[in-house]
């Protein structure tokens, strides 16, 4: 008999070990999946979607069908025997049932996707993550640079041993779901599988990616399914409706991309009820704690148009016992149905991201870096589960204008105010369009218009807002006109909002800027910054943004002139910045709202927070024109 050699003795090992690893790959798999909680999140009613609720996406197939390993992972689950197994000999059932115990998993979030931006969950042995990074960089996927870091949006540990859940990103979810033949096949040989559509469990969505993350009060139990990191109020000191009305709100509102809470300052006013907030950033989280913290939320009326009695007198018996609704502190792609209330809601509110769309930046629009750019996707897969009857929307004017839309002033117009520069009349391009698309075919008559904040506050801000109602409803037009306070009522000049005692403030000492920034300064304006930099007393504000209180900005603007006429031009006082309450002023904010630094001293924070906010009374405004259609709905 011919001796083997040494390299034939080795391959036979090896293709022996290759043949009992996969064995255990299987039938871990089998538990991994067999355990999942599946459950399809469907509409609330039934609605045509005209040219589909994914209008907007590139990606043709993702909204048609799963991707060929998809499938074969989901016929595992339908064939799968209750002990977990995969159609296996029935040697191994027996050898499996007698030598190892059932291996018993806590159910991971799983949705199919139907709307929304694309998210999944690949669950794969330890020993593959690190070669899965190098797999994704070698399968061309769409979205992603050569040059840009392979990162996941989180690793979560699973009960099998020796696995993780590893959330993946946006663009590599679509490439999955799309049938990357790449991945599928490494996904195929290290024992891993693609769950499209789950999403990070609760107890596990926090902040992620900065030292930061331990300001999020997560306080979630991962086997519960209700969120205990924070309550909610339904009323602030600011508002000017009675106890009565506290107790009574004529609606409810939910606040998606909450930030500080803008949306809800302004429709609290008018007597709404917040009944749910989700904000990622960790600061304008505590932000938003600090000013709505440890305050009851109560339901108890809704102008709700698609409750019957019946309905509400539930919701007021559920609601009206001293329950709090809560802060859910994550990425808005881990925000799933059971954090809505399940009585429903009147408003859903959202100032989605505008950094892909503002002209302050590469206004790289639906094909920003990361999801940012496709997260008014997540606005719709709110629309299509929930079925709000109302929503209010808001972005910045470069979103209007990007790809063919443009603008012209009509300083002739009836509306030209004396404090605006004329009335600006806008055409939306093709990414505005395409929004708007989506939005529709959710069910819903969209209108939208350009408002200038300078009607309301000292601060010139063009922002577009979009009111939507549900087409069954045959809500009447807004009257746009209807959402500006009277024409008496014009709001402070610049000079009013500075500090009056300017000489013994703190905050007017700590917001000088340094010799060095001013000699900066004059470089940047070629000797001219006491004139170009300038905040005209006399006038509003320009548009005031996150990055204010960057000094060797050419957009910023300095006070150089106090309030009782006092220069700042360097000698002896340098110009200064707009302190925190001075900025809180000017956008609007109550006179309640803390400007304190929220963390490690960091006055930034406030005005990055406030500078990404809605002004409030904007809001309100349109918040009453709402209402006032609102109950026009009803009485129909």
């Amino acid at each position: 008999m011919k001796l083997l050699s040494n390299k034939d003795r080795g391959i036979i090992i090896r293709k022996m070990r290759s043949s009992h690893l996969c064995y255990i790959v299987t039938l871990a798999k089998a538990s991994l999946v067999s355990s999942l909680s599946i459950h399809t999140i469907a509409p609330k009613r039934p609605v045509s979607t005209g040219g589909g609720a994914m209008a907007g996406t590139e990606r043709s197939s993702f909204s048609s069908s799963l991707p060929p390993f998809s499938s074969r992972m989901m016929s595992m689950l339908s064939s799968s025997s209750p002990s977990g197994s995969i159609d296996q000999p029935q040697q191994h059932q027996q050898q499996q049932q007698q030598s190892q115990p059932q291996i018993l998993t806590p159910p991971l979030p799983y949705h199919p996707q139907k709307y929304g931006t694309p998210v999944g969950v690949v669950i794969l042995p330890n020993p593959s993550i690190q070669p899965f990074k190098t797999a994704i960089r070698n399968a061309s996927v769409p979205g992603l640079t050569e040059d840009q870091p392979i990162a996941f949006r989180g690793v979560d540990p699973h009960t099998v041993e020796g696995f993780k859940q590893i959330h993946v990103s946006t663009e590599v979810a679509a490439s999955l779901m799309d049938g990357n033949a790449y991945l599928e096949e490494f996904l195929k040989e290290c024992g891993g599988v693609f769950i499209p559509g789950a999403r990070r469990k609760k107890g596990r969505r926090g902040g992620r990616g900065s030292g930061r993350q331990s300001l999020h009060r997560d306080n979630e139990d991962e086997g519960d399914d209700i969120s205990t990191s924070s309550s909610i109020s339904t009323s602030s000191s600011s508002a000017d409706f009675n106890e009565s009305e506290r107790a009574s709100p004529l609606f409810t509102f939910v606040e998606l991309f909450a930030g500080i809470g803008g949306f809800r300052i302004g429709l609290e006013r008018i007597g709404g009820a917040c009944v749910l907030a989700s904000e990622h950033d960790p600061i304008a989280c505590r932000i938003y704690r600090r000013h709505f913290d440890n305050k009851q939320v109560s339901t108890s009326t809704s102008v709700n148009v698609n409750a019957n009695e019946s309905d509400k007198g539930n919701s007021n018996q559920e609601m009206g016992n001293g329950n709090r609704h809560h802060l859910v502190e994550c990425d808005m792609l881990d925000v799933v149905s059971d954090d809505f209330p399940p009585e429903g809601f009147d408003i859903l509110t959202a100032g989605f991201p505008c950094q892909p769309f503002s002209s302050r930046g590469e206004q790289k629009g639906l094909n920003d870096d990361g999801h940012r750019g496709q997260l008014y996707q997540e606005l719709v897969r709110t629309l299509m589960e929930q079925r709000p009857p109302f929503f209010l929307f808001e972005n910045v004017v470069g979103l209007v204008t990007m790809e063919g839309g443009h603008r012209h002033a009509d300083r002739d117009s009836e509306f030209a105010k004396p404090r605006i520069d004329g009335k600006h009349t806008f055409k939306s391009g093709k990414v505005m369009e395409r929004i708007l698309d989506a939005f529709r075919d959710c069910g819903y008559k969209v209108e939208w218009r350009v408002v200038n904040s300078g009607r309301f506050v000292s601060q010139y801000r063009e922002r577009v807002y979009f009111v939507g109602s549900l087409t069954e409803l045959n809500c009447p037009d807004m009257e746009w006109d209807n959402i500006y306070p009277p024409e008496e009522e014009k709001p402070p000049i610049l000079r009013d909002v500075l500090e009056q005692d300017f000489a013994q403030s703190k905050s007017v000492a700590e917001s000088e800027i340094t010799l060095q920034q001013w000699e900066k300064l004059q470089l940047i304006h070629h000797g001219e910054a006491a004139t170009r930099a300038r905040l005209k007393v006399e006038d509003y504000a320009p548009t005031l943004i996150s990055s204010y209180r960057i000094p060797a900005s050419p957009t910023t603007r300095f006070v150089m002139e106090e309030a009782d006429g006092t220069l700042r031009h360097g000698d002896p006082l340098r110009p200064r910045f707009l302190t925190t309450r001075e900025f809180r002023d000017i956008m609007g904010f109550p006179d309640d709202f803390d400007v304190s630094a929220p963390y490690n001293n960091e006055l930034g924070h406030i005005y990055q927070g406030l500078g990404n906010a809605v002004v409030p009374p904007v809001i309100e405004g349109i918040g009453r024109e709402m209402l006032r259609l609102m109950k026009l709905v009803k009485q129909q």
